[in-house]
């Protein structure tokens, strides 16, 4: 009995020197980037007022993005049947063998 309770005194100031050592006038991530979108927008219409009436960014043409979609479909199968080799891409903890 004696141990359980100078284990939950030790629990306790243990938990409470940890909630004291916070640091709670840090900025937060959020405060320290404040405004920046906004800045960077703003100097981004400064930079070109005009943006907004060029003529919009022009793709690639038909063929090539067929033959681009056809590549990554074929890597995407390859990948769906290349099972690992021995040793690679897990991680057996428990010492038995597959």
């Amino acid at each position: 009995m004696r141990y359980s309770a100078t284990a939950l005194i030790l629990a306790l100031c243990a938990g409470l020197s940890a909630c004291a050592s916070l640091d709670f006038d840090r900025e937060t991530a959020t405060e320290e980037h404040w405004g920046e979108s906004y800045r960077a927008n703003r100097d981004a219409m400064i930079a070109n007022p005009g943006a907004g009436w060029q003529e919009p960014a022009q793709g690639i043409d038909a063929k090539t993005a067929e033959h681009v979609l056809e590549n990554y479909t074929k890597g995407q199968e390859a990948q769906e049947h290349r099972r690992p080799s021995e040793g690679q891409g897990t991680v057996n903890i428990f010492g038995a063998s597959e």
